[in-house]
């Protein structure tokens, strides 16, 4: 009598987590894009087991029992080996449905719905994602943000809608190399004001002058400004930087103050140099390309196989 194999006739469904959720949309990216193989859409099956520590490794910060992470992973792994289905390759699409459980959050879905996002909203975004203070999100970094933003489980788990999605926005935002430039965020998310116009020194302003200006202000080091400093310090880079039209600086200089004061109502009373730095300066002075409108949400409504 032939043996017969039961594990390649039925499906056993992996396990369920059941201990407090823990993992970020955003380490879940990061950690399948470490073991993706050459951008095709899945990692190759022996790296299952590093995947799952790299993504277990936020179980530390919100004290998860280990053990039970031990269990769960041996058992996750096992059937995930044996499931009678293609045994060299996992898709976005496996890892993401069966590890679901484990999701603490997405970032963005706080904001979603949203007919109008604030100044201090887009700062607080682009923390999240720029945690490097690089001034621009990079890379791998843009394709976790296109992740976040689509909600539609076809489309979130399909490598090619992600790095479409994130190659538009790039080129929305003015950015190169795959980079989001936070100067074109006006063009990815609806915000209530408009930098670019709003925050008119920002071209003319670099990161090592504002940087000098900031310190000058920042007497004892704190990395960051009453509002009260902030006017002395916008009053500074205009006197720098603006050489015409001094009557309607000022007036931008007192609808700069206004934001950043709402800014301010919800940031502990003060303005952090990041936030100001974003907001008042460039990384480079170069004249930018002029940036083509394009319709990311109409372009990503339909459904992908």
């Amino acid at each position: 009598m032939a043996w017969i194999n039961f594990a390649r006739l039925f499906t056993i469904p992996p396990p369920k987590w059941k201990g407090v959720e823990f993992v970020s949309s955003k380490n879940f990216m990061r950690a399948y894009l470490t073991y993706e193989v050459n951008g095709k859409g899945y990692i190759e099956r022996k790296h299952l087991n590093d995947f799952l520590k790299m993504l277990f490794a936020e179980g530390k910060c919100f004290k998860v029992d280990r053990r039970m992470m031990k269990d769960f992973k041996k058992s996750y792994v096992n059937i995930m080996n044996n499931d009678g289905k293609n045994r060299q390759w996992l898709s976005l699409y496996q890892l993401y449905t069966t590890l679901r459980s484990l999701f603490r959050y997405n970032f963005l879905l706080q904001y979603q719905g949203r007919r109008q996002y604030k100044l201090v909203d887009l700062l607080r975004i682009w923390r999240y994602y720029d945690p490097m203070g690089l001034g621009y999100i990079q890379g791998d970094g843009a394709l976790v943000f296109a992740f976040d933003l689509l909600t539609e489980v076809k489309q979130k788990t399909n490598p090619q809608v992600i790095r479409a999605l994130a190659h538009k926005l790039s080129v929305l935002s003015g950015g190169s190399n795959g980079n989001i430039e936070f100067s074109g965020m006006n063009e990815i998310l609806p915000l209530e004001v408009d930098i670019r116009e709003l925050f008119c020194m920002r071209e003319q302003v670099g990161w090592d002058e504002f940087g000098f200006t900031f310190d000058i202000q920042d007497k004892k080091g704190t990395g960051s400004l009453a509002v009260e400093d902030v006017k002395i310090l916008l009053k500074r880079l205009a006197d720098k930087f603006v050489r015409d039209n001094p009557d309607n600086m000022e007036m931008k200089l007192q609808q700069q103050m206004v934001a950043l004061a709402t800014v301010a109502r919800e940031t502990d009373g003060v303005l952090y140099k990041e936030d100001l730095r974003a907001l008042l300066a460039t990384r480079t002075r170069k004249e930018r390309q002029p940036i083509q409108t394009l319709q990311v949400v109409k372009d990503f409504n339909q459904d992908y196989p």
